[in-house]
């Protein structure tokens, strides 16, 4: 059997992993003052990420509790 709470901390530090990447290309492109393809990518990526650990996990929340 695995521990639920290892799996349940996992997504957070993912879902925070996504939004650290997502504040930092935010950062980026202030601190230069124009958007650039980097940046974008940079955050769409963060974003993405931090999206997706919060839909498995609710996904997973969901199915536990058989609603």
């Amino acid at each position: 059997m695995y521990d639920p709470s290892v799996t349940d901390l996992l997504f957070v530090v993912v879902f925070q992993l996504g939004v650290c990447i997502l504040l930092l290309a935010a950062a980026a492109n202030a601190a230069r003052g124009y958007d650039s393809l980097l940046t974008l990518a940079g955050q769409l990526a963060g974003g993405a990420t931090a999206l997706g650990a919060l839909l498995i996990r609710l996904v997973r929340r969901q199915a536990r509790t058989g609603q």
